[in-house]
């Protein structure tokens, strides 16, 4: 890292939330700072993918957020990561803070899901009108 910095790199992280590793606000602040003092950007918190076989380290839409908002006092802007999404369909990365709007929560028979409707600014799906909805937390 030091010798891309010297060369002139910016250097940027990318960290995914995980349950039980890193969703809790003294291990995030802890990365987030260690990694500014040494001139890494910590520049993305990303959401994790719906992806078969890790779904026991996703963390709920909502308790990423409730996470960010509490980072933010602990952190200075440049310090803080974006919390984001990869967007269904290539829809590109969605602000977890501003981008998305809870429709609805469902529970039963012991599974709780949350409905989301996601903005994708400046995307074709947005000129035509369309909406994207997506199920992003169990």
């Amino acid at each position: 890292v030091a010798q891309l910095q010297h060369s002139g790199v910016t250097v940027l992280n990318q960290s995914v939330l995980l349950r039980r590793i890193n969703d809790d606000v003294e291990t995030l602040r802890t990365l987030c700072e260690g990694l500014y003092q040494r001139g890494v950007v910590p520049y993305y918190l990303h959401h994790p993918d719906w992806t078969p076989g890790t779904f026991r380290f996703r963390v709920a839409v909502a308790a990423g957020q409730r996470l960010m908002r509490q980072l933010a006092g602990h952190l200075s802007g440049p310090a803080l990561p974006r919390y984001v999404l990869d967007a269904p369909g290539g829809g590109g990365k969605l602000c977890l803070l501003s981008d998305v709007e809870c429709l609805e929560t469902q529970n039963g028979d012991g599974l709780c899901g949350a409905l989301y409707r996601l903005r994708l600014p400046q995307t074709r799906r947005e000129a035509e009108g369309e909406a994207l909805y997506a199920c992003l937390s169990l």
